[in-house]
């Protein structure tokens, strides 16, 4: 009897044990053989976690999930590890045409994989298959999403379908945007700076494998194929932190924003902001032809800067013969490091020559100070780009003006110029008094002579 006890005793501890252990796998959804296609794939829900395994090198295993809201949307992939650090599984999450928007390879050494991307709302497939090295180990795929986040939303491929972006301007107010770059993929933003200043572009390639992720900032200017123009850009490679561009001058009217990969077809997520600061008198990009120079006068001193080792920045200033003027550029005082640039001026009539004194390299410590040839009345280019030290802030470009002075005639010319009419009468007063004989007759009685 008590043996029959504890018989019983064992089985039911058995039986507990068992059970415990199907439950505990039973918690999760399972995967649904056959899910080796889109069509065929696993369906769960967001914020709960699908189980599976590869029972081959060559399965595959698809499952799906819907959102029902735009956000930042998360796949975490984890598994059983093993002391390896070869690719183990090889995840991606994709759209029905099957484009990536985030991939990732996990070692048998790493626990888990994040995929992280902004998208709007949609219907999403993780697909699971093997690395260099087959595991049959278990996996989990967990999906949730973020809807507090701003994200792009596609299809945002060409500037006319560009998402709307709104500015940072402080601390408080910074509006940073989640999306991903598919393979083959660019994403377009749009928005209009409220008036002229300077803004700094922000980078995070946190969701790229491989390759780099560029934000580009551009303006649009003329017609035909050539009309978008790049006035900025920043560039993240894999494993590199996060981090914002120099300060880059704009004009108070619309831009775009433009994130691509490289030519690798680089996929992944990424984060990407425009920080704006108002400032007076930026130069107008674009500004690199003549035809589309910025004015400089008296009163509309301008601030410039040079984004890379092909832009080039232009400006006017025209003299009159009234006013003799005086042109300065220098390093702006929001510079701290070392900075060059390269100066040519010329002629309106000759703009392939410079003047003469009209080439020189500024540098903070050497700012270039030019007096433009007096009483002239002429218009002048001044081309601007980057010198040995590339990206190396904003500068500043004014002008002074000084009257002609009027020229001082001559001694011989102020003779010349007297009214010798009004000598007439005085001459004819001294011939009268007989001044000779008088001067003669006073000098003999001085001198006692007769």
């Amino acid at each position: 009897m008590k043996f029959a006890k504890t018989m019983v005793a064992l089985l039911l501890a058995v039986l507990m044990i068992g059970s415990t252990a199907v439950l505990g796998f039973a918690a999760n959804d399972l995967e649904a053989e056959p899910n080796d296609s889109v069509e065929t794939a696993t369906l769960f829900s967001v914020g709960k976690t699908v189980e599976g395994n590869l029972n081959t090198a060559e399965d595959v295993d698809y499952f799906t999930f819907v959102t029902d809201k735009a956000g930042l949307v998360t796949v975490t992939f984890a598994h059983e590890t093993a002391e390896s650090a070869a690719s183990y599984f090889e995840v991606a999450v994709l759209d029905a045409d099957g484009r990536a928007y985030s991939a990732a390879v996990s070692a048998g050494n790493s626990a888990s994989e994040k995929l992280t991307f902004g998208a709007k709302a949609g219907t999403f497939y993780v697909e699971v298959k093997a690395g260099n090295v087959h595991s049959s180990k278990n996996y989990s795929v967990t999906a949730a999403v973020d809807i507090s986040k701003l994200t792009e939303a596609e299809t945002n491929d060409i500037s006319n379908d560009a998402n709307a972006l709104k500015l940072s301007t402080s601390a408080s107010d910074m509006n940073i945007y989640e999306g991903t770059i598919t393979n083959g993929d660019v994403d377009y933003y749009h928005f209009t700076a409220p008036k002229d200043g300077y803004v700094n572009l922000y980078l995070d390639a946190y969701g790229i494998q491989k390759g780099a992720l560029k934000v580009s900032l551009l303006a649009f200017y003329g017609d035909g194929e050539n009309r978008e123009k790049t006035i900025g850009t920043l560039t993240r490679k894999v494993g590199e932190a996060d981090a914002y561009s120099d300060q880059i001058s704009i004009a108070g009217k619309e831009y775009y924003i433009k994130v691509e990969g490289d030519a690798a077809q680089t996929v992944g997520g990424y984060s990407t902001m425009v920080y704006f600061t108002a400032n007076a008198g930026s130069e107008h990009e674009f500004n690199n032809e003549t035809n589309v120079a910025d004015v400089v006068t008296a009163t509309t001193p301008l601030f410039g800067s040079t984004f890379d080792e092909n832009d080039v920045d232009y400006f006017k200033v025209t003299t009159t013969a009234a006013k003799n003027m005086t042109l300065t550029i220098k390093a702006s005082s929001y510079v701290t490091g070392d900075a060059s640039w390269n100066v040519v001026i010329t002629t309106a009539k000759a703009p392939a020559t410079p003047i003469e004194g009209g080439t020189k390299m500024v540098t903070k410590a050497n700012p270039l100070v030019f007096d433009f040839p007096e009483k002239t009345a002429e218009t002048y280019y001044i081309k601007v780009t980057a010198g040995a030290v590339v990206n190396s802030g904003r500068y500043t470009v004014s002008v002074a003006e000084t009257p002609v002075p009027e020229k001082q005639p001559s001694l011989w010319e102020r003779i010349k110029a007297l009214d010798w009419s009004l000598w007439k009468d005085a001459f004819s007063f001294f011939k009268e008094i007989k001044v000779w004989e008088v001067t003669v007759s006073i000098f003999k009685s001085f001198f006692g002579r007769s």
